[in-house]
């Protein structure tokens, strides 16, 4: 019996093989796609899922103490608000802090290399974070002064395929170095906010900036609250200790549902997981309506075979089986062909995907093919039911008189069908312009600095870099240098500080930039009022500060100029204040900044290539510079402008990813489309012949049809209107600069949709209009 369902599905493609590749194409575009983000977004949900305790595992933070809008979520804790021994706070059975060791350079077998992913954390560490080690012990791999544990790449780097373990690696900042043991090699899961290169114990931060790592300016703190524990309970606690406005961030939220000042690293945003939940589900229920209806149109043509089986001997039942069977069969040949697709296309995905390259393995396990197989043929049944249950009860006579099937209720299902499938186009359309938009306006909009030919270097001098800093701005080919703690737009964060206003007790929250007296000419920040820092007043480098702008509001001055405040420890005046500029990414509003000069804080060298000169001579001259004067340092640089636009690189790849989606969803949309026109031209035959009979052309025959589509897709842009809006309205409230929703980025996305239904539902259209009416009249 199956052999005979298997010959009559292979003839029935044979002979109709536009429908059939039409059905075939349409199902595996909509199932490609929906493994693809079925697998991606199972992988951004199991960020740090995979410790033993995540869900009992927080992040400390903290809100600033600003005024009015100005309060801000830090993700690091700084000195001034460290919460000091967290093990007498009842709830907590675990905590470690750790801290980010800034511009240190490692040497191992001759190799000295700037590392920027180095940190130092208490012996705790391995204990609550439980990486995989691939050598040493988890409880005693930091519990000694000056040992290190190197993740698999960085142990390959220094030692090559060699033992790690026991090894030592040299660690330089500035003057001081030290030598660590290698105690252990960890291997770090890409699906982890926990980015490093190497952990050292906590002795490190004394022995090179001659601070304990629970006093260091920027540590991180992470808790392992005890079973049944409430956070709510802890960040009371803590609160009435510390008299600090703490939170508790759950680990496994961290990843998608955090954006606060200072993260380890770029997070994603889980409105791009919603977003692209929601694309795979509006795919496999195109694709699905798509094979409905194209079956359910293919099915219409067979109404003559229906009866012949009937008179046959066939019953209801072996035609609905036979209907089935075929659909079952072609959208499980769709799901093998998909995955070809992505065995081929898995490179160009990965594209995409940013730090995890997936596999095919990722997509091939079994779960995943059993999940899938399901799928497709519950799409199969649903798919054939319809047709089935709709040719299996035709009769016989009527059939053979070769009297067509009514399909006025049909025609409105299929009415109603593109309507769904358009409305969905077009709001994908709208979504992905926009976000385009918001991402070009990101990464062109003034930044309140010039980022431009700027390439920053780590300074390895210490308060001794003023020779280097001569010997550079000498070069013809560097109009500018500058030295400074962090770097506007890249820095990981800004540092932040406790500022005290005098002769009252007021203090507040400021981020902080430590700058020489070149700082603002290189990068061209502009001055609103009052002087920048000058070496003509010995009294700037001790006893003056900057303000920006927003600095300024918090303090709730009218003339900032010549007032006091306390800050590092030190009394100073006011002499400027600087515009604003986006001394973060554009997710953040301006943040109030407090500019000082302090040599021991100065970690980057910032140079100015003049533009007279081409990049590639003006680096060979600082290379060269740069080896004469520091033959023990190695040059590695980056450019500002590069680091910049890397900020963004998540958002710019799920545009990318959303503008592919919207493009194959509108291809399935048009293949749906198609099918309808083709299942009208059937119904509308008769119609048409008569008009044409009674003398309509075949122009009023095709404007008569296309007014019949417009309908439909302007129906379609009243449904997707206010849903794009209300999306984009949500997505764009992220960014503290952001543009305007336009509304011809809405007109633009229905003039281009109703082109493409034009062209698409053409050949029907005009096959029906041009055919000869007595071939149809000629039965009745």
């Amino acid at each position: 019996m199956f052999s005979s369902y298997f010959k009559t599905a292979y003839r029935l493609f044979k002979r109709n093989k536009i429908y059939g590749v039409i059905n075939l194409i349409s199902l595996c575009i909509g199932m490609t796609c929906v493994i693809l983000i079925y697998t991606y977004v199972k992988y951004e949900l199991s960020y740090d899922d995979f410790f033993k305790n995540a869900n009992r595992i927080y992040r400390l933070e903290y809100y600033s103490d600003l005024r009015g809008e100005l309060n801000t979520r830090y993700a690091n804790i700084n000195q001034s608000v460290n919460p000091g021994s967290l093990n007498s706070i009842f709830g907590i059975e675990k905590n470690v802090r750790f801290a980010p060791l800034p511009d240190v350079f490692a040497e191992a077998n001759g190799q000295k290399i700037a590392e920027s992913d180095f940190w130092a954390a208490n012996p705790s560490f391995f204990t609550l974070f439980d990486f995989p080690l691939l050598e040493g012990n988890r409880n005693s791999v930091l519990a000694q002064p000056n040992s290190i544990v190197l993740t698999q790449k960085t142990a390959q780097k220094y030692f090559g395929n060699t033992r790690a373990l026991g090894r030592t690696l040299n660690i330089t900042f500035q003057d001081k170095s030290t030598t660590l043991t290698v105690t252990g090699v960890t291997d770090l899961p890409p699906n982890t906010h926990l980015h490093f290169d190497a952990i050292a114990s906590k002795s490190l931060t004394e022995t090179l900036y001659n601070s304990k790592l629970s006093e260091i300016y920027l540590g991180y703190n992470y808790l392992q609250l005890t079973k049944g524990q409430h956070p709510d309970a802890i960040e009371k606690q803590l609160h009435e200790i510390n008299k600090v406005d703490y939170r508790l961030k759950p680990l496994t939220d961290i990843h998608l549902l955090s954006n606060v000042r200072a993260e380890i690293s770029p997070n994603s945003d889980i409105r791009y997981i919603y977003f692209l939940s929601a694309i795979a589900i509006i795919l496999l229920v195109i694709a699905s309506i798509n094979f409905t209806s194209l079956s359910t149109a293919q099915a219409l043509r067979r109404y003559k075979e229906a009866g012949i089986r009937k008179v046959m001997g066939a019953d209801k039942r072996q035609l609905i089986t036979q209907f089935l069977f075929e659909a079952i069969m072609l959208s499980l040949m769709a799901l093998a062909v998909s995955y070809i697709v992505i065995y081929y296309a898995l490179p160009s995905l990965n594209l995409l995907t940013g730090n995890y390259q997936f596999t095919f393995p990722d997509f091939f396990n079994l779960t995943s093919i059993i999940l899938f197989i399901l799928t497709a043929v519950l799409m199969g049944i649903l798919a054939g039911l319809y047709p089935a249950f709709l040719l299996s009860a035709f009769q016989p006579i009527k059939t053979l008189k070769q009297v067509s099937p009514s399909g006025k209720k049909g025609t409105a299902i299929w009415k109603s069908i593109v309507v769904i499938q358009f409305a969905a186009s077009i709001a994908m359309i709208i979504c992905t312009v926009t976000i385009y938009r918001q991402l070009h306006y990101v990464q062109s909009k003034d930044l309140g600095f010039n980022k431009e030919r700027i390439i920053t270097v780590t300074n390895t001098q210490g308060d001794r870099y003023a020779p280097l800093k001569s010997r550079l701005q000498s070069l013809a080919s560097v109009e500018d240098v500058s030295v400074s703690s962090y770097i506007p737009g890249i820095s990981k964060t800004s540092g932040t500080a406790l500022v005290q206003i005098a002769y009252s007790s007021d203090s507040l929250t400021f981020n902080w930039i430590s700058v020489d007296y070149d700082f603002f000419d290189t990068y061209g920040i502009k001055l609103k009022e009052g002087r920048t820092f000058s070496e003509e007043y010995g009294t700037d480098s001790t006893q003056a500060f900057m303000l920006n702008e927003t600095a300024v509001k918090a303090l709730g001055w009218e003339s900032p100029l010549g007032k006091e405040l306390n800050a590092f420890n030190r009394n100073g005046t006011v002499i400027g204040v600087t515009q604003n500029f986006n001394f973060l990414s554009l997710y953040q509003n301006y943040s109030p900044i407090i500019y000082l000069i302090d040599e021991s804080l100065f970690f980057n060298f910032s140079i100015k290539i003049a533009p007279s000169n081409t990049i590639s001579n003006a680096l060979s001259q600082i290379k060269e510079t740069w080896a004469t004067m520091l033959p023990n340092s190695p040059f590695e640089y980056q450019f500002v402008d590069e680091q910049f636009d890397a900020l963004y690189k998540n958002d710019q790849q799920m545009g990318t990813m959303f503008a592919l989606f919207a493009t194959l969803a509108l291809f399935i949309a048009c293949l749906g489309l198609f099918s309808l026109s083709s299942f009208m031209a059937i119904n509308k035959r008769k119609e048409v012949s008569i008009r044409k009979v009674l003398g309509a052309t075949v122009t009023d025959i095709l404007l008569s049809l296309y007014k019949n589509y417009g309908k439909l897709i302007i129906t379609a842009c009243l449904i997707a209107t206010p849903v794009s809006y209300l999306f984009l309205r949500n997505w764009l409230q992220q960014f503290a600069f952001k543009i305007t929703i336009s509304f011809w980025v809405f007109l633009i996305a229905i003039a281009a949709i109703l082109c493409i239904a034009i062209v698409t539902v053409s050949y029907e259209s005009i096959k029906a209009a041009t055919a000869n009416p007595v071939n149809m009249l000629k039965t009745e």
